[in-house]
């Protein structure tokens, strides 16, 4: 974390019409002075209706934070989960990614059993979130 003295330095040079990297260095400024929400090992509740998992759709899976990341576009930190899918005794590791402002619903963990399907259960699948 920035100490104040280091920040107002910062502050100064967003004032300067001169200085070139105000985007960079507002990010560089909310990284250091802002915590994430969440930390590594908390469970929420996710969605992507979008995707399917062994052909059903990703609606309240349980989902495990395993990495926090920050982007330069937005002063959001964003999110990677880890969702452990079950399925007639296969398992599967699915990751999503979501920001903050995504993350609402805690879970008890990230565990997310899928009752018999209507079609079998495949052997491999490709899932981006």
């Amino acid at each position: 974390m920035l100490t104040k003295e280091q920040v107002k330095v910062f502050e100064e040079c967003l004032k300067d019409p001169k200085f070139k990297g105000k985007k960079f260095l507002k990010n560089l400024l909310w990284v250091n002075t802002t915590e994430p929400k969440y930390q590594k090992g908390e469970c929420f509740r996710v969605s992507d209706p979008g995707h399917r998992v062994y052909g059903v759709p990703v609606r309240n899976f349980g989902a495990k934070i395993v990495e926090i990341t920050s982007s330069i576009r937005e002063e959001e930190y964003r999110y990677e989960l880890e969702m452990l899918i079950k399925c007639n005794g296969k398992e599967m590791t699915v990751k999503a990614y979501k920001y903050e402002s995504e993350l609402i619903v805690r879970a008890d963990d990230n565990v997310t059993v899928i009752g018999d399907p209507k079609n079998d259960c495949p052997e491999s699948l490709d899932v981006c979130l």
